[in-house]
This record gives C-alpha cells, sequence and structure tokens, in this order.
C-alpha cells in the first residue's frame, strides 16, 4: 500500500498483498506457500514434532480398542513406573502431574483412550517422557512396560531417550558434593505462600531477596527447598540490578541478565569446589516460581524456594559471564536462527555453564573461536526443554583475550503471534550464562547488532540510529481521532509509538485478527527552525489472518523536504520533498503532552491511516 502524493508516491508496504518491493523472503514458513505479491503466507498448521496427549500415539502405533491391562501381572511392571515415573507421578502426584500412576484402578478408570494407562502410552512412544532431566527407562524395561500396558499389542518401539541427566549435550552435568562445606551458614529464599488458583493451570511468580550479611560473603552452594511438590514445576534466580528485597512477591521480568541458580525436578544442588560468588546485603536477587495446578488444587500456599549456603571469601572469586544475542524476533509459523558474539578481553576460566531459552528453543552451541583460527566447542545441546534447565562442568575451559565466543539459538515458532527477545516466559532468550573466574570486565559480552535492528531510509536524519527505538503495537480498524494540531517545537524526535488503522479489518484477501497482528517499528524525525525536514520510519507488521495463515512485511516511509506552511490551528503541514524525489505531501498532526502524532493516509486495495508517534530528544 503507498500513500498517494501530488508528484511522488511514497511505499508503506505494510502488508504482503502487494508486490511493493523485490525483497527477498527470508525464515521461509513451515508447510507455507507463496502469496499474491510474493507475500509469504503461511497455513497455521502444526510444526514439526507437534503432539497431543491423546489420540495416536506419534509412533506408528495407536491403543488396540478393548484393552483392559492386566491386574494380576501389574506388580511385575509397577517397580519400572516407580523408578522412572514416581517422582512425579507417585501416590501424591507432584511436580505439576495431574495424577498418581502406581495405583492399578485408578490406571484404567476413564473413557479409553484417555485413561492414565493410555496417556502412558501414548507419551512413552513419542519419547518425551520421562522428560529430559530425568533417567532414561532402559529398554528392555521399557517394551515390558508397554507389552502389559497395551496387553500385547505393542506396535511402537520406543524411540532412543535423551543422555541421563539431561538433553543432547557435549558436557557433563555440573556435580555437586553430598554434603554443604561445615563452616558455611545459609539463608532462604522462600515463596511468601505463592498461590496459583484452581483454574489456572500455569502461573510464574516471582519475589524479591537481599543477599546475607554486611561484608561480602561468597556463595558455595545453591539447593531447593520443595514445599508444595504438587504444583512447584521449577525456579530460577536471578542477580538483578534493584529491588524490594524484602521476600515479597513482586512482578516478573525485570532485568534479568544474570542467572544465578536453576532448578526444575531432577536437578541436583550446585556447589563450588573452591571459592564462590560474592554476595552481600547490598545485592539484590530475585526468585521467578512457575506454578503448574492442571490437578485444579484449591488449597495451594507455597513456600518452596533456594538455600544459599554461604562462607568468607576465601579461594577464587566467581562471577556471571553472559553471553548471547538479544533484540531478536521470530515471526510466526517460522524456524529461525540468531547469533550473538562476545570479544574476549580477560583471561578467564570457566567453572559452569548454563545455557537458556524460553518455551520455542530447540538448540543452543557456544564456539570458542580461537585468536590463532582454531575452534573449540563450549557447549552444544539439543533437545531443548524449558522445565529442565541444567548446569554444565566448565571442565576448566580457558577464555584468552582474542577469542570469541560465538552463541548460536534455534528457534520453532508454530504460532501465529510474533515471539520476540525479552524476559518474560511468551518472550524468547537466547543467553549462555558462565560461572567464570576471576570475575569479567562486565558480565554482558555480545558485541552483535540483532539482524532486525533499525536501518534507516535514505532520508533520514543523520543522528537516526543514535536515537531510535524498537515499538511494539498492534492495528485498529475504524476511524482515527481528529488532529487537533498545536504548536510542536523544532529539533529532533524519536518514534515511541507506530501503528496502523484500517479502515476495515476485511483487507479484501483476508480478514486481519486485529489482537495478534503485531507491528514492530522504529524511527526518527528534525525539523529545523528554518523548516527542513527529515522523516524516517521503517520496521515490519506481521500479519494473522482470521482464518488461519499470515504475512509479514515491511512497514515504513522515508522523505525529506521543507515545511511549505503548517498551521497549528488545524494541523495541518504541506510539505514540499526532494527526497527521495519531488513532490508533495500533506499530512496532519496533533501536538499533546510533549508527543506529536504524524497522520499519513494510505489507499490501495485497502485504505487506512499509519500513525507514527515521535517525543522530542533534543
Amino acid at each position: 500500500m503507498n500513500h498517494w502524493v501530488r508528484g511522488a508516491v511514497f511505499t508503506v508496504c505494510a502488508l504482503g498483498l502487494l508486490a511493493c518491493d523485490d525483497s527477498t523472503e527470508t525464515g521461509a514458513p513451515v508447510g507455507g506457500v507463496m502469496g499474491q505479491g510474493g507475500m509469504a503466507a503461511s497455513t497455521g498448521g502444526m510444526m514439526p514434532g507437534g503432539t497431543d496427549e491423546g489420540g495416536t500415539d506419534g509412533s506408528g502405533g495407536s491403543m488396540p480398542m478393548g484393552c483392559t491391562p492386566d491386574g494380576e501381572t501389574w506388580d511385575t511392571v509397577r517397580p519400572t513406573v516407580e523408578t522412572y515415573c514416581g517422582l512425579c507421578h507417585g501416590d501424591s502426584p507432584a511436580f505439576g502431574a495431574p495424577y498418581g500412576l502406581l495405583d492399578f484402578d485408578a490406571l484404567i478408570t476413564g473413557d479409553e483412550g484417555s485413561r492414565p494407562v493410555d496417556r502412558l502410552v501414548a507419551r512413552m512412544r513419542i519419547g518425551d517422557m520421562p522428560p529430559v532431566g530425568q533417567p532414561t527407562v532402559p529398554a528392555a524395561d521399557a517394551m515390558a512396560l508397554l507389552d502389559w500396558a497395551t496387553c500385547g499389542a505393542n506396535t511402537g518401539t520406543p524411540p532412543p531417550g535423551p543422555n541421563p541427566g539431561g538433553f543432547d549435550v557435549t558436557r557433563p552435568i555440573f556435580a555437586p558434593a553430598d554434603a554443604p562445606p561445615a563452616d558455611a551458614a545459609f539463608v532462604e529464599f522462600r515463596a511468601d505462600n505463592g498461590h496459583i488458583p484452581a483454574d489456572v493451570a500455569d502461573q510464574y511468580t516471582c519475589f524479591s531477596f537481599r543477599g546475607p550479611g554486611d561484608a561480602d560473603r561468597f556463595i558455595r552452594r545453591f539447593e531447593p527447598i520443595i514445599d508444595d511438590a504438587r504444583v512447584l514445576h521449577h525456579i530460577v534466580l536471578y542477580e538483578v540490578d534493584e529491588g524490594v528485597g524484602d521476600g515479597t512477591e513482586v512482578e516478573c521480568g525485570s532485568n534479568l541478565s544474570a542467572a544465578i541458580y536453576a532448578w526444575a525436578p531432577g536437578q541436583q544442588p550446585v556447589q563450588f569446589v573452591e571459592g564462590g560468588v560474592t554476595t552481600s546485603s547490598s545485592r539484590r536477587y530475585l526468585m521467578e516460581i512457575h506454578y503448574n495446578n492442571s490437578a485444579a488444587y484449591e488449597d495451594v500456599a507455597d513456600q518452596s524456594g533456594v538455600r544459599i549456603y554461604h562462607t568468607a571469601p576465601e579461594g577464587p572469586e566467581i562471577d556471571m559471564l553472559t553471553v548471547g544475542p538479544d533484540g531478536f524476533r521470530l515471526p510466526p509459523m517460522t524456524r529461525t536462527a540468531v547469533e550473538g558474539s562476545c570479544a574476549v578481553t580477560d583471561s578467564l576460566t570457566v567453572i559452569a555453564t548454563l545455557p537458556h531459552m524460553h518455551e520455542l528453543g530447540v538448540s543452543l552451541k557456544s564456539t570458542i573461536k580461537r585468536a590463532g583460527g582454531a575452534e573449540e566447542d563450549l557447549i552444544t545441546l539439543t533437545g531443548w526443554d524449558f522445565d529442565s534447565q541444567l548446569f554444565y562442568d566448565g571442565e576448566g575451559l580457558r577464555l584468552e583475550p582474542g577469542d570469541q565466543v560465538v552463541t548460536e539459538c534455534v528457534f520453532e515458532n508454530p504460532t501465529n503471534r510474533l515471539r520476540t527477545f525479552g524476559p518474560f516466559t511468551e518472550n524468547e532468550m537466547c543467553y549462555n550464562f558462565l560461572f567464570v573466574t576471576p570475575p569479567p570486565a562486565s558480565r554482558r559480552c555480545n558485541e552483535n547488532t540483532a539482524d532486525d535492528s533499525y536501518e534507516p531510509g535514505d532520508c533520514a536524519p543523520s543522528e537516526a540510529v543514535d536515537v531510535a527505538g524498537s515499538t511494539l503495537a498492534s492495528p485498529s480498524e475504524g476511524s482515527p481521532p481528529m488532529a487537533t494540531g498545536g504548536a510542536f517545537p523544532r529539533g529532533l524526535w524519536r518514534l515511541v509509538d507506530y501503528t496502523l488503522v484500517f479502515e476495515s479489518a476485511d483487507i479484501g484477501l483476508a480478514i486481519l485478527d486485529l489482537d495478534a497482528t503485531t507491528i514492530v517499528a522504529a524511527g526518527a524525525m528534525k525539523i529545523t527552525d528554518d523548516g527542513q525536514i527529515e522523516f524516517d520510519v521503517s520496521g515490519e507488521i506481521n500479519a494473522v489472518f482470521a482464518g488461519g495463515g499470515g504475512a509479514a512485511r515491511p512497514v515504513g516511509l522515508s522523505f525529506a523536504g521543507t515545511v511549505v506552511e503548517d498551521d497549528p490551528a488545524t494541523g495541518t503541514l504541506r510539505i514540499a520533498t526532494d527526497c527521495p524525489g519531488e513532490g508533495e505531501i500533506n499530512p496532519t498532526y496533533t501536538y499533546a503532552d510533549g508527543r506529536l502524532t504524524v497522520y499519513l493516509p494510505f489507499m490501495e486495495m485497502t485504505t487506512g491511516v499509519a500513525l507514527p508517534v515521535f517525543e522530542r530528544v533534543e
């Protein structure tokens, strides 16, 4: 779609409905087909590997109809279930499990196809139970259990499970000592009666704490405190820049730049052989707990948490170095790889490594590119599971000045929504948290600019890159408010909001799902006292269609010229352009509360108004 002006046409290309440019599509959607105008249209189907607990089992076979496993031989396979499933599915379900698996009568209760025994078969056959992070059932025991559960009609062979202790990974788990240091004191960070309602399946709750002692201490050991195991799913402890520090519940997702401990069922305590991480009462920590209440318990008042053992400083000081990219975006229905690079400036020894992604992660790989040209694996992890975040042994690996640590994450986004980098679980991260000694000069190391970073157009102000910040919004339909004008100061402005108001969500080819569609943009504008104007907005709309599928296409506008007329009473501008070509553009505007909103109508196949909003920088 275009801004139509006398003498020039300024391209907006807000949707893939028009062949507005010849740009090459990247990240082809899984199962996608090419739509009109070069639009990458997705079908809305599941990503590879999608599954369900019910129905077919995904391994080439299904439960035979009329099968009721033999109660007399249950005792021969029950030890296998208790050993490999009992941690969560025991006599009293724990860690978010909705039911136990150790009572024979309960196993066969319910409608055929959805009984606990049917679900056990389905999950074992697709290989995701026991979950990553738990010991794998030996093949002979697994086959015996499946033969019993299917009345001898097992038609699928369980795929190989993950390595005991977690994932397919190139480094061993960071093993704890059996007992904490004898001279250590401890402090407990506990949830303040964390509650999850019976009608909520998943909830993330966070609490703020301060470190122990007035003087510096060394954290020598972290270990989990398990209270209400029925609903406890995982715990992550972050060191953050600020917080109330009194143990009360706070909002999650603030400055989560350094995870120093993570626990999920099966994760052992973490203890350093020598030395420790510095702590004191001046340090602030955020404890994030994921609760899962699939069983709809009504009496949850949890006090789980983390116990920290600390001693007087002795031995090497250990600190966290966080490597990996940020600022990335994951378009709907795509498989995307993102990469970040860290230039090492200090001589460091890697003690342990904690890879960290969220729910869309597939794999993470950190590679050391030595100054001399050689490459060495720091860690490679495939088969990512958000609920099993483990520490792995750095085995004394050395990082030297001149080395580069390149971290790549692969994500699969099976949804119709754009997912962006960020601290919340519905966002994504690609971090490798490294415990290193001595402490690095900076805890964060990443020289890369995100692939989707703002690239100013030909007519942008020279200061655009320095002042532009990313915005995220959803479009709307109908009529925007009328422009009211107002005398606004000249100077440099940065974009703080950008959206499109469509006359109708029905854009001809499809109907937009306005709530699911997102627009990311950045930009800047400069107007001088003598009327010279430079205007630049660049971004992307990730359109989601109500009937399924979607499209991702550029949005934006770049022009420069001279303000010929400005009427603050009516909010009208007349601009003679000389970039990218000679012409005239007649936007309207509203200036209120320090913000300048510019109204830019568009028309072609569909009509509406683009609304960039600016705040003055100088």
